[in-house]
């Protein structure tokens, strides 16, 4: 057996202290995302609405959070750092199309810090927290690094199922996403505020024309929605342009 010579001790010396070097790099860099983190959620940020109620006559294209995510994808759906989180965003509005209840994406926080950088995670910050109402669940313990366990994020109660659907064309499909795993998860928790009535739908556009069916809402509630089918007597279908 060939003894270790002075020659091999100081290359098994340089590995050593290569990857001790580079172990204290990561830990640093996950430090500094760690705390960027902290910061971007802390930070003072002026809340995005429409002039008037989602419920009322705005239409989509004036709705911040629609023209909001098709900047954000613009941007980021090139990287594959974005894919879970674009994947866990559509997940999550395609489970609250035609839920009364509010569906809350609970994400992990590392998602923001181990994905696509700084400027990845102060814009996608920004985008929740400007549009999206965030939540807080007391059950969950709360990491060792002063940040909670779970970023919980809702729509507001009377953002409309057709707003939705025009942010969901918006994101990269299933299949364009389908090599990624989506981020977070979509749940249902008891005691939040449910969606205004006349923001929900059933999910199904065909030909320019929105399907309602069991839609409460008048014409007084939603005078930008002009019926032009009557409301079946025993389905309760109404249609409605969009």
């Amino acid at each position: 057996m060939k003894r270790p010579t002075a020659e091999t001790d100081s290359l098994l010396d340089n590995d050593k202290r290569a990857n001790a070097e580079r172990a204290e790099w990561h830990k640093k860099l996950a430090e500094e995302q760690e705390e960027a983190l902290i910061i971007a959620l802390a930070e003072p940020i002026e809340r995005e609405e429409p002039a008037e109620s989602y419920g009322a006559t705005v239409s989509s294209q004036q709705r911040p959070l629609v023209r909001a995510v098709g900047s954000f994808v613009e941007e980021f759906k090139g990287r594959v750092g974005a894919g879970p989180f674009l994947l866990g965003m559509r997940q999550w509005l395609e489970r609250q199309m035609s839920e009364p209840r509010l569906v809350i994406w609970r994400i992990p926080w590392q998602v923001f810090t181990q994905s696509g950088g700084h400027v990845f995670m102060n814009a996608a910050v920004r985008l929740l927290r400007k549009h999206c109402h965030q939540h807080r669940d007391e059950s969950h313990l709360i990491s060792n690094v002063g940040l909670p366990e779970w970023l919980m994020w809702g729509l507001p109660p009377d953002f409309p199922d057709r707003d939705i659907q025009r942010i969901l064309k918006k994101l990269p499909t299933r299949a364009q996403l389908s090599h990624f795993n989506p981020a977070g998860e979509v749940v249902l928790i008891d005691g939040l505020e449910n969606r205004h009535s006349s923001c929900v739908a059933v999910e199904l556009f065909c030909c320019g024309y929105l399907f309602c069916v069991d839609f409460p809402v008048t014409q007084q509630e939603r005078p930008d929605l002009r019926i032009i089918g009557n409301r079946h007597p025993t389905k309760g279908i109404t249609m409605y342009t969009l």
